[in-house]
């Protein structure tokens, strides 16, 4: 079945939506998303203009939904080094398998990752965040921030004194002993 490409107009990103009535259509979402459309995702971007480019086809293999594609992202977020932004670049390859309430994750076809499904609807917008959230760095830094304030130091390559010949706290017993 040829793939259908959902018309703009009727994409809202947080309705609810049927996962198996657009598997059953093959339809695909091309869409470009703003961050600020995705309220999970708030806390953690500094500035508003962040997006995403998403690719997505929905499908059935085996009785599954399956949703494949892509999508590539530009966020602002707070380097730790520096505490300035940082807009990173992430982009991802999906393999998803959406299992509805009464199916066992044991049947997901190879390659791809089982989503648990709460009932028999989701909100595309949940789906992505859920995606973005996991392909986050940990600790989101510039590969050299602003100025150079926080870079690691070069170990000093000056000489170091040699410390003199430390004494000995029993050299007294020595001389003691000696003596006796």
């Amino acid at each position: 079945m040829p793939q259908k490409i959902l018309p703009k107009k009727i994409l809202n990103i947080q309705q609810w939506f049927d996962p198996l009535k657009f598997a059953e259509r093959n339809a695909a979402i091309q869409e470009t998303i703003i961050l600020d459309s995705l309220p999970r995702f708030q806390p953690l971007v500094t500035e508003s203009g962040g997006k995403i480019e998403l690719d997505w086809q929905f499908g059935l293999l085996k009785r599954h939904i399956v949703v494949t594609g892509r999508w590539s992202a530009r966020i602002p977020m707070s380097c730790q080094r520096c505490l300035q932004t940082v807009w990173l670049d992430l982009q991802q390859e999906s393999k998803l398998c959406l299992l509805r309430p009464e199916e066992s994750e044991e049947y997901v076809p190879e390659g791809f990752e089982p989503i648990m499904l709460e009932g028999e609807r989701i909100k595309l917008a949940q789906l992505l965040e859920d995606e973005l959230l996991l392909a986050l760095p940990v600790a989101p830094v510039h590969q050299q921030c602003p100025d150079n304030q926080y870079q690691p130091i070069a170990e000093p390559e000056a000489d170091i004194p040699e410390t003199e010949a430390k004494t000995n706290p029993f050299q007294i017993l020595e001389s003691l002993k000696k003596s006796h």
